[in-house]
């Protein structure tokens, strides 16, 4: 929620060990960066929602095997959503290691460990604060944008999947078969 507008800054490519990337409601504007995918692979969470990016979702953010939320909502993203969607590991198990979940939970900052900062969500319309439970959140956003083409049946590979929201775009064909047998899919949204 600031005035940042212009391309996403590509100085960023050297924080290689970014765990979010928080952009939301600025004015940025171009394609989304494909070495995001290359770069960042530490990645847990990706926010691009409410700003100008165009073009299609660059197949190199499927190598984010970490990532945990995915929000490029409220944008001119055009294209289909990549097949690779499958690769998002982190939104396929819930096999979570306490070393893991110690990393995610807090960084350390000149020699502190501090907390993770929250994040906020928009689920089914209204915007969710998680912080304690970041964690475990595991969220795809691609709403009001315009993708086009059928929702690929990669996405049902996606079990730990909790909210996936495809609104408002210009997706055809039919929704897969197996999407019902994500049983922690709290909110999906087709509209």
């Amino acid at each position: 929620k600031n005035n940042f507008f212009g391309k996403l800054p590509s100085s960023l490519k050297i924080c290689g060990e970014l765990v979010t990337i928080d952009v939301a409601e600025n004015r940025f504007a171009g394609n989304i960066p494909s070495w995001i995918g290359h770069r960042c692979t530490s990645l847990m969470i990706l926010n691009l929602r409410s700003n100008y990016f165009h073009g299609h979702i660059p197949k190199e953010l499927c190598t984010l095997a970490s990532l945990q939320i995915l929000d490029l909502s409220h944008n001119k993203l055009s294209g289909s959503i990549p097949r690779c969607v499958k690769n998002f590991s982190a939104m396929t198990t819930n096999n979570i290691s306490n070393d893991y979940l110690n990393s995610y939970r807090a960084s350390i900052r000149y020699g502190e460990i501090l907390p993770l900062e929250s994040a906020l969500l928009v689920i089914k319309g209204s915007i969710r604060e998680y912080n304690t439970i970041l964690q475990l959140v595991k969220s795809i956003d691609f709403s009001k944008n315009n993708l086009l083409g059928e929702i690929p049946k990669e996405v049902t590979s996606l079990q730990e999947l909790q909210s996936l929201n495809l609104s408002c775009n210009f997706l055809n064909g039919s929704i897969p078969m197996n999407i019902g047998t994500m049983v922690l899919l709290e909110s999906i949204d087709f509209s």
